[in-house]
């Protein structure tokens, strides 16, 4: 019985591999950016001409 067990925790491990392989060409990249003490209006894409953030307003006009 836990040969049986533990027979099965392998293929499911194994299956579940394979899944997320085949599946990985499908997703897209996602990129997560976390600042400190940033506001709402403290990038220029958001209307601040005081401060200059280019690489990110260029950033942001690219992605979603």
């Amino acid at each position: 019985m836990r040969s049986l067990i533990f027979l099965f925790y392998f293929v499911a491990t194994a299956f579940s591999f394979g899944l997320a392989i085949a599946s990985a060409e499908d997703r897209p990249n996602v990129i997560i950016v976390m600042t400190d003490d940033q506001g709402f209006g403290d990038l220029g894409v958001h209307g601040n001409d005081q401060i200059d953030t280019p690489n990110l307003d260029s950033f942001t006009k690219e992605s979603l």
